[in-house]
């Protein structure tokens, strides 16, 4: 099922499948980066986050996380 814009009463279109969100702690430190798809309301544009992957691309306590970040920094869609 596809979200709906409850103030529209419309059928939200994926705006973007693959979008990167960030997982942040203690406010606005960088903890985990996930795959999402991002679904946009076709009359009024407003934009929600669903159908996460079941396991984040990338997390702070691997080696390789602040490349991971950097590389993907441009891509990241929001941060929660």
């Amino acid at each position: 099922m596809h979200p709906v814009c409850v103030e529209c009463n419309a059928k939200m279109n994926c705006d973007k499948n693959g979008a990167i969100v960030m997982e942040i702690f203690q406010g606005d430190k960088p903890y985990k980066l996930w795959r999402t798809d991002m679904y946009k309301c076709p009359i009024c544009g407003f934009k929600v986050i669903t159908g996460w992957a079941n396991q984040p691309m990338a997390e702070h306590w691997e080696s390789n996380f602040k490349k991971v970040l950097k590389d993907y920094k441009d891509e990241i869609v929001c941060k929660f």
